[in-house]
């Protein structure tokens, strides 16, 4: 039987074509972020199998980012990636030791939640982390269920927590290893069989270091400084004369800033500068009229180094008038406004 198909039908069709379209994407887009996901744990770089390693290899601490008390995670991977059946992994156990007058562990979990990433999606024993703060060392493992095996892969496998516990003084930098510790036994890798493979297993240790700040030797920032009253001055009126003054991030700070100035260029005076509300000030005495003076600002940071803000070696300046110049330019202002309007009216009188 031939079905012949009318305009109708052929609409129908390719709406439904268009629809299953739709459908297809839709599938292909839900797996393509299923992917996606999945290669969350990606390492970005792997060492070579067969190896266990911690990831920062370095963590490194100065007094100027970091400070007692202060906690840092590391993180422990594990490759197994060989051409070698039989090291299809059932078990691994690690322990980890450290410092404990430099470091505490706080906190050990694995990386994947119940699992580590290692045995994510296979039935698994956890061996609860024991944590020793006294010998200093993390104790954690894992083992999978029944016939169950991992085959060769590379991947996390816990993550520890550690708190400072020691800071350096300005001579002397803390260091530590974060080691895997396989001499006692207590590290371990079984497949199927129970056979152990740790002898087979490079071990690259983490290390912990926490050293003095690198010696300051930046000066100070001043800002272009601003004045009060501005230019011109009256005679015998004081000046106030404020800047910002930083010392940058990490610097020893800011220890105490001078006010530099000279009256008709003659000897220099200094005035030493407060800090309030993050702002340094200083005062210039009033001065009798017709007196120029110029100023500048000096700045020292707690370690010695000095800063100078001196507008490019011009100096910064305003001069001194008569105390009634300003009683009498409002005077002749208001004569000028009166003139004006009188004008005015006698203007519009001829008209």
């Amino acid at each position: 039987m031939i079905r012949i198909y009318y305009a109708k039908d052929e609409k129908n069709m390719k709406g439904m074509i268009f629809k299953r379209s739709i459908t297809v994407m839709s599938i292909i887009t839900s797996m393509l972020m299923m992917f996606s996901l999945a290669f969350v744990n990606v390492q970005a770089t792997i060492e070579p199998a067969i190896s266990f390693w911690a990831d920062p290899a370095t963590v490194y601490f100065t007094t100027a980012n970091a400070t007692l008390g202060q906690k840092f995670n590391v993180t422990m991977w594990i490759n197994t990636e060989v051409n070698a059946s039989y090291l299809n992994t059932y078990s691994w156990q690690v322990k980890l030791t450290f410092n404990s007058t430099l470091l505490n562990a706080t906190k050990a979990s694995y990386t994947g939640g119940t699992t580590s990433a290692f045995f994510t999606g296979h039935a698994n024993v956890p061996i609860p982390a024991i944590i020793d703060n006294v010998q200093g060392f993390v104790l954690i493992g894992e083992s999978l269920l029944g016939s169950d095996i991992r085959a060769p892969a590379n991947a996390s496998l816990f993550y520890a927590e550690f708190e400072i516990m020691a800071e350096p003084d300005v001579n002397n930098t803390l260091t530590c290893g974060l080691n895997f510790d396989f001499s006692t036994g207590d590290c371990a890798l079984l497949d199927s069989d129970l056979n152990d493979h740790i002898a087979e297993v490079t071990f690259k240790n983490g290390n912990f270091t926490f050293a003095p700040a690198p010696p300051d030797t930046t000066p100070p920032t001043i800002a272009t400084p601003t004045q009060t009253p501005v230019s011109p001055v009256n005679a015998n009126t004081s000046v106030a004369v404020s800047a910002n003054i930083t010392d940058g991030v990490g610097g020893s700070g800011v220890k105490n800033a001078t006010l530099s100035y000279t009256a008709n260029n003659l000897t220099w005076a200094n005035v030493t500068m407060a800090l309030s509300s993050g702002v340094w000030t200083g005062t210039i005495p009033g001065q009798v009229n017709g007196t120029t003076v110029q100023y500048k600002i000096i700045a020292y940071d707690i370690a010695g180094n000095v800063a100078v803000k001196d507008n490019t070696s011009l100096y910064y300046s305003y001069h001194v008038i008569p105390e009634f110049t300003g009683v009498l330019l409002i005077v002749m202002l208001m004569l000028a406004a009166g003139a004006i309007v009188a004008y005015r009216k006698k203007f519009v009188k001829l008209l």
